[in-house]
Parts: C-alpha cells; sequence; structure tokens
C-alpha cells in the first residue's frame, strides 16, 4: 500500500519525471532482494509465499491436435452448456466495461467497434493453439497511460516477452515479489477513485452523486456483477422520475396562431380566422413515455371537452427524441378517446420508427390516422377539412376588382 500511494502521487505530480514509476518500481524490488540476501535466502522467501513462483511446470506451447477433437467428450461439455454460456455472457459484460472504462477515463473518441474487433479476430487466431483469449485490460491501460508509454512499441516488446515465456518457460515471472503487484493495484485503485470522486464533484445533480456512491458501495461488498444490475435499475429510477417531471408539450397554439403557407382566397382566411380555435396544435417534444404523456393526455382533454371544444387537432413530433412501447401504447389511448369524441387527429413528422410502433400498437385505431411529413402540411390538410365542413357562401366574390371583402 505504500509503494502504491507514493507511485500514485508520483504520477499524480506534475514535477516529477515521467520515469518516476519506473524508478520506484525498481528500487522496491532491489530493497527487496537486498534484504533477502543479508537476512534470508530465496527459497525461504519462495517457500513463505513472498514471490509469485513456483509455479508448476506444464511445459511449453502446446498444440491442439485433430485427435483430441476426436477423443473430446462432448457429450459433457454438452452438459456444462448453461455454465458455458454464463461464462461467455459475463466475459462480454466484462470487455465493454472495461473499453467504457477506457474511452470515460483516457480516450473520449475509441472506436468501441473496431476495438472489438480487432480483439475478436486476434482471439481467433489465437484459438487453435491453446492461448487463453485476450481483452481490453482498464488497469494495465491506465498503468501504461499513467508512465506515458503509449507508443507502439511497447505493445510490440510485451508481445514480444509474452511469446518468449510461452518458449522458454514462465519461471521468472515468479521471482516477481507479490508486494509489487499489490502496489500496482493500490496505485491503479487510487487513479481511479481520485478520477471517481472528481467526476463526481462536478456533477450538479445530487441523484447522479448518491447513484455513484451506491454502484462503488454495492462493487466493494457485493460484487462487480451485483453492482451492475443495482446501477441500471437505479438509473431506471432515476430516469422516469426526472423525465415525468418534463412537460412533454413544448407549445400549444390554436388556427388563429398559426397558419398554413397554404395559398387561400380572402374569404377562405376570413372563416379560418374567424373558426381558428376549432383547430388545436401539440407541440411536443423529449422521449415519450407512460410517466411524461400525463400531461399531454390532460391538455387534450381540456381541449377536447372544454366550453369551446376542437374539431381538428394535429399532433407534431418534429422535436420527440424517442418513444417506448409504454409511450407508444398512451399515444394510441388518447387517440382513441379522440375518435369517440369525434375530433379528426393528424400526426406530422413521425419518425418513420416511430410510426411502425405505433401501427403495431393499435393497428386498427392508428392506420385510420393521417400521417403527415411536417407540420405545415398537417396543419393544410386540417384548414382543408375545416373549410369543407363550413358553409360556403352562393356567390365567390371577385377578388380581382373588390376592394374591399363582404363579411357575409
Amino acid at each position: 500500500i505504500a509503494i502504491g500511494l507514493i507511485a500514485w502521487l508520483a504520477n499524480r505530480s506534475r514535477q516529477v519525471p515521467d520515469y518516476a514509476f519506473c524508478i520506484i518500481l525498481g528500487a522496491a524490488v532491489a530493497a527487496f532482494y537486498t534484504v533477502v540476501e543479508l537476512t534470508s535466502s530465496v527459497d525461504a522467501v519462495e517457500a513463505g509465499g513472498w514471490l509469485l513462483g513456483p509455479f508448476p511446470e506444464t511445459g511449453n506451447a502446446k498444440w491442439v491436435t485433430p485427435a483430441e477433437f476426436r477423443t473430446a467428450n462432448w457429450s459433457a461439455i454438452a452438459e456444462s452448456a448453461p455454465g458455458i454460456f454464463s461464462v461467455v455472457g459475463i466475459a462480454c459484460i466484462g470487455v465493454l466495461i472495461n473499453l467504457t472504462g477506457i474511452r470515460s477515463t483516457l480516450v473520449p473518441d475509441l472506436d468501441l467497434k473496431n476495438e472489438l474487433r480487432t480483439s475478436a479476430g486476434a482471439d481467433l487466431v489465437a484459438a487453435p493453439f491453446g492461448v487463453t483469449p485476450g481483452f481490453q485490460a482498464l488497469g494495465c491501460t491506465l498503468v501504461l497511460h499513467r508512465m506515458r508509454s503509449t507508443s507502439r512499441a511497447v505493445s510490440l516488446i510485451s508481445g514480444g516477452l509474452v511469446v518468449a515465456f510461452g518458449i522458454v518457460g514462465v519461471g521468472a515471472v515468479g521471482y516477481v515479489p507479490r508486494f509489487l503487484v499489490g502496489a500496482l493495484l493500490t496505485m491503479i485503485g487510487l487513479t481511479l477513485i481520485d478520477h471517481w470522486i472528481r467526476g463526481l464533484r462536478r456533477s450538479a445533480s445530487t441523484a447522479e452523486k448518491l447513484l455513484g456512491v451506491m454502484i462503488v458501495g454495492a462493487a466493494a461488498w457485493f460484487g462487480l456483477l451485483q453492482a451492475f444490475a443495482i446501477g441500471l435499475v437505479a438509473a431506471g429510477v432515476i430516469f422516469i422520475t426526472s423525465y415525468s417531471r418534463v412537460d412533454p408539450v413544448r407549445s400549444t397554439s390554436t388556427r388563429r396562431l398559426m397558419r398554413s403557407r397554404a395559398d387561400r382566397l380572402a374569404y377562405e382566411l376570413g372563416q379560418l380566422l374567424a373558426a381558428g380555435d376549432r383547430i388545436v396544435i401539440f407541440e411536443l417534444q423529449g422521449y415519450l413515455f407512460f410517466g411524461s404523456l400525463g400531461t399531454l393526455e390532460n391538455r387534450i382533454q381540456q381541449a377536447a371537452r372544454g366550453p369551446d371544444p376542437a374539431a381538428s387537432m394535429v399532433i407534431d413530433f418534429a422535436n420527440v427524441t424517442g418513444m417506448d412501447g409504454s409511450g407508444c401504447a398512451a399515444i394510441a389511448r388518447i387517440l382513441q378517446e379522440l375518435q369517440r369524441d369525434g375530433i379528426v387527429t393528424r400526426l406530422s413528422s413521425l419518425d418513420p420508427e416511430l410510426a411502425q410502433s405505433l401501427l403495431a400498437s393499435e393497428p386498427e385505431l392508428v392506420s385510420q390516422r393521417a400521417f403527415l411529413p411536417s407540420l405545415d402540411a398537417a396543419l393544410g390538410s386540417a384548414e382543408d377539412q375545416l373549410l369543407t365542413s363550413m358553409s360556403r357562401p352562393h356567390t365567390v366574390p371577385d377578388v380581382r376588382k373588390a376592394g374591399s371583402i363582404n363579411s357575409r
């Protein structure tokens, strides 16, 4: 812990050179073996568990032969399939956590697809040789980044060492002191905690701060997977609570305040202005789900059943970022209520995927609605319907000769 703390403080300071970390680790190993030479022996400290080794003698690299495939107990492997798939699922979650941690901590523009494709290709090539699958490790990446060792030479040298150890044996690794590995883990842990606390202090939301503390506490006491599940549930609760307070209605207006760009005769403009309140426009925004659509439903009911009820409604989705299944069901229920009230509804600027979800939710109901590409087109269609339903004068004034229009 002491060596890890010193290494963390050295890397954190801008006045300490980059190679100080290597000097600290080298000095710790030299001091350890000096004490061993003066007071004990390598065999004694090895027997006392101070070193990583000794490792069991397993020989050099072993090739997987076709005979081993033929003699394998495939029935036992099939019986272990549930456990195998569980391990694969946990491994996938671990890889994604490592990659997202690297991107959020070190490389904001990290291409996750390229990283996954590269590691998967390398694992497929190495699998026939009995090699353990590799993956992107947050800890090792963080150590190299703190040491400012980010060139390609580091990867080539480390890969060459792995190949060399695989050929000549890994006995040399066994002479590494255990406390050196503990120091590395301590330094990585302190670095991650320091970065996490700084990000937590920059967060303006109290709920997000509590969520961060809860996830870290759950990971420490229960485990990473349990913390992952707790974080998902808590984030869902926070999302529902926060977005349910956001008004999904960006603006509400009528034909008096908003008109289409369609060309109209003067008497038609007068009729639309006189009966403009019968067309109500709702412009929606944000992410729509059951927690946020209660406000929209109340406003639509007021417009449909008020003292001067609307004859036509336009619901615009241009500023909607998404909608889940509960949102589709809520919109379908609102349209069903409007249909019972005899109000024609038009949906404008609806994303094709959202339209398909809405059709899948209530195909018989929604298929009768008008899906229009823009708010202007929907408003123009509503104006045409309103003009058709209104009684027109028997003689149409000649707007080219008349200086004014009779208000008949």
